[in-house]
């Protein structure tokens, strides 16, 4: 988990000017809903670059870690052996 974390954060410096959409609860957990607001708010700003952008269609929910101009996404995967 640490090591998904430090990408993260490498790729959100890769790209200047980026906004995270991370909402967290008091407790530390993800706030969905906040961060779903969040993300359209950001669109709707033209944010041009987005980490943890936050969608849902017919009841699932996906966040990408980086959401570009337009419709490019981004998702980092790891594996550890």
């Amino acid at each position: 988990m640490e090591i998904g974390i430090q990408v993260g954060e490498l790729a959100r410096n890769y790209f200047e000017g980026t906004v995270n959409a991370t909402e967290i609860y008091p407790d530390g957990s993800q706030n969905r809903t906040a961060m779903l607001k969040r993300t359209q708010q950001l669109i709707a700003a033209q944010t041009p670059v987005i980490a943890e952008a936050a969608f849902s269609f017919d009841g699932n929910y996906c966040a990408v870690d980086l959401k570009t101009d337009g419709y490019n996404y981004t998702e980092k995967k790891e594996a550890t052996h």
